[in-house]
């Protein structure tokens, strides 16, 4: 078994969400291999990042031409405890259908922003 990785193997991506209030701006990376993803959401600039691992992925197939539609549950770990739940919705590269669910059941929605994340804090 190899344990070398080329770098065209690793798909990176990067996004921003913030509230509809705007009070609360999210960014999230996310990292693919064959066989891994993985990621961490983080709540401002001078926050510690927070470990994400998907636990579910569907796509939905469209129309011929148009590109598939992904819903993808990703769990929050804090100090080694599943801490909450995130939900993405997207169809390309269009995030409409995002929201966290804390450890307390409260959910909190988030639309993505268009500008390019490293301007989302």
């Amino acid at each position: 078994m190899s344990s070398v990785c080329h770098a065209e193997d690793v798909g990176v991506d990067y996004r921003c969400f913030v509230s509809p209030d705007g009070k609360i701006k999210m960014r999230m990376m996310w990292t693919s291999t064959v066989g891994w993803v993985g990621g961490y959401v983080q709540y401002g600039k001078n926050k510690d990042k927070i470990t994400i691992v998907q636990v579910n992925s569907e796509e939905e197939t469209n129309d011929e031409g148009r590109p598939y539609a992904v819903n993808s549950d990703w769990v929050e770990i804090i100090d080694g405890k599943v801490n909450g739940r995130y939900h993405f919705g997207y169809q390309a590269a269009n995030f409409d259908n995002v929201f966290y669910i804390n450890a307390k059941g409260k959910k909190f929605d988030f639309s993505q922003a268009l500008e390019n994340y490293e301007d989302c804090f």
